[in-house]
């Protein structure tokens, strides 16, 4: 029943702001692991997070000739790293500071044999503080994780429904840790509208078909003196191979069909 506390939990943000703003933090140190190793995709798919049962998680990540996830756990409170090859390894969710989980998190990779580089510094947020500097964001509410946790999945749960009734392309339903928020994307299918800065476009058409000239002509000389050298031909018929064809070389830019979005 929709308005059964049990199924949509109430969490006004003033609530838990504390303890969402560190989760915050600590899902996107998670996240950069996910940015950092798993195969590129358009539109950043391949970086957010994904509702489980049990809490999000990064699905399988590709390492070396395995793979490993991480998954945090909102039911048992415990941050969770499984391997392909059935190593585990677990800490627990609980006040700490994000200085201090980020250091645990990679202390737990580490005994994994698991390398990754991230870049420790927070995005998509105000006055953002390096990983290992924060130790303003070190609350945690199990209570309030655990209510975030059946928000999401009640909100994952109908919102596959919503893009299941869809036949056009859609994203998946992903939880972006950036920005926070679970979101899904459709895609109309109709081309994007064209910018409306005409000067700047036509610049940069101007631009492209110069370089574009230029490098045709760079290669009708290579080819010329290449031709001249074969055939040991210095004559006027050299000179002729020059002349680029009127408009040969013309080219122009069009925008793509990016597909107007709405969320």
């Amino acid at each position: 029943m929709a308005g059964d506390p049990a199924i949509w939990p109430s969490l006004p943000l003033a609530e838990w702001q504390e303890t969402h703003d560190t989760l915050h933090m600590w899902m996107q140190i998670v996240g950069k692991t996910r940015l950092a190793l798993a195969p590129k995709e358009n539109h950043w798919w391949h970086v957010p997070l994904y509702v489980s049962a049990r809490g999000l998680t990064t699905t399988a990540m590709p390492y070396r000739s395995g793979a490993f996830e991480v998954e945090f756990d909102f039911i048992d409170h415990r941050l969770v790293v499984e391997t392909s090859d059935g190593a585990r390894r677990d800490i627990p969710l609980r006040p700490q500071s994000v200085a201090d989980f980020y250091r645990e998190y990679k202390g737990v990779l580490d005994s994994l044999g698991i390398a990754v580089t991230l870049w420790l510094v927070p995005v998509e947020v105000d006055d953002p503080i390096p990983f290992l500097e924060d130790r303003r964001h070190a609350a945690y509410d199990a209570d309030h994780a655990r209510r975030f946790f059946r928000m999401l999945l009640q909100a994952d749960r109908v919102t596959k429904r919503f893009k299941g009734r869809f036949l056009g392309k859609s994203s998946p339903v992903h939880f972006f840790w950036g920005a926070f928020d679970l979101a899904l994307t459709r895609f109309s299918g109709r081309r994007a509208p064209a910018p409306k800065d005409s000067v700047a476009r036509g610049d940069q058409r101007r631009v492209l078909a110069g370089r574009r000239r230029r490098a045709g002509a760079r290669l009708l000389r290579v080819r010329a003196a290449r031709t001249a050298r074969l055939r040991g031909d210095r004559g006027p018929a050299q000179g002729r191979l020059l002349q680029p064809r009127a408009g040969r070389f013309h080219s122009s830019v069009r925008s793509g069909s990016l597909g107007a979005l709405t969320r």
